[in-house]
């Protein structure tokens, strides 16, 4: 069963409203395939998802064989002197550069191949990819090709490091890539084994993340939890620092203790009241589609502030 989402236009406090925050489309999904855990899990999801929109899986695995051939020659005066014969050095050449073009290839193939036959047991069209270059570079080139919605992709791979979050590759992908990208952090949960966190800010975007959030949400059965985030405290820093660099003249001069209790007033409560008005919109916009948000705070309020001064 195909579930959609058609967003409606809502205005928000200030005028503003939430037009062209269709939820991503989900018919055309691009997966980065390595055979790991975490692109497996990515694959499996990607797979769920496209079947619930009709949709084509394709998998990507670049290898470059050029870099090797490259690197091999670059290292070749440090091979031992029984290969530095003239003939023996192109024999050698032939030999590397068959196993690194034919392996590799044969490689990419078998995880092709798994992919094909797990997209065929769920009745799901498969297309592959295998471009020669640069792992990242050739994953962030097929997503700005403009023929994939969606990217899946593990955050980390067969050569992870004990300890990481996110790998390099997954990393250079996701700051490059210009289409949604869903990251596989955990490779033995599933989309719907917990909530949907959606951080709402008022942006078209967030709004838009929302949309996605809630189409996932009817297609997996995952609860919403909408967020809003403020931090005061980043303005009473600030105040405190220029009332400390202030002569006393200065500060009768810009009646800076009676500015300070404004601001603070206009923090509290106006900029609470901006941001509950951000998380009045979301659940506006999910009841119009019969879907009951919740909050990640209570009692009823949905508004989080943060305890410390940022760091960055």
């Amino acid at each position: 069963m195909t579930a959609s989402i058609v967003p409606k236009r809502t205005e928000t406090a200030g005028g503003e409203g939430t037009a062209d925050t269709a939820p991503v489309s989900l018919t055309r999904i691009l997966v980065a395939l390595d055979a790991s855990e975490h692109a497996n899990r990515a694959l499996d999801e990607a797979i769920r998802l496209a079947k619930s929109a009709d949709g084509v899986v394709t998998g990507i695995h670049a290898y470059a064989a050029q870099l090797h051939d490259r690197r091999f020659k670059m290292m070749e005066g440090g091979l031992p002197d029984r290969y530095l014969d003239e003939e023996e050095m192109g024999y050698q050449r032939e030999v590397h550069d068959d196993l690194i073009s034919r392996g590799l290839n044969i490689i990419s193939d078998s995880y092709h191949d798994a992919g094909q036959a797990a997209c065929e047991a769920a009745a799901v069209p498969f297309k592959r990819l295998s471009p020669e270059g640069k792992n990242y570079a050739k994953v962030v080139q097929a997503a700005r090709s403009g023929e994939y919605d969606v990217l899946a992709i593990g955050a980390l791979g067969l050569g992870a490091v004990p300890g990481s979050l996110i790998g390099t590759v997954a990393e250079r992908v996701v700051r490059r890539s210009p289409i949604d990208t869903f990251v596989i952090r955990d490779p033995q949960r599933a989309v719907g084994d917990g909530p949907i966190v959606v951080g709402i800010d008022g942006s078209p975007l967030s709004y838009g993340a929302l949309m996605t959030a809630l189409d996932l949400a009817a297609r997996t059965g995952a609860a919403i939890h909408a967020v809003a985030a403020y931090d005061p405290y980043y303005h009473y820093v600030a105040f405190n620092k220029i009332a400390g660099v202030l002569s006393e003249e200065a500060g009768k001069v810009f009646r800076f203790k009676e500015q300070e209790q404004l601001h603070e007033e206009l923090i509290d409560d106006g900029i609470a009241k901006i941001y509950q008005s951000h998380l009045d919109v979301a659940d506006t916009v999910a009841a119009d589609l019969g879907v009951k948000i919740s909050s990640l705070t209570k009692p009823s309020s949905a508004i989080w502030k943060r305890s410390a001064p940022p760091y960055w």
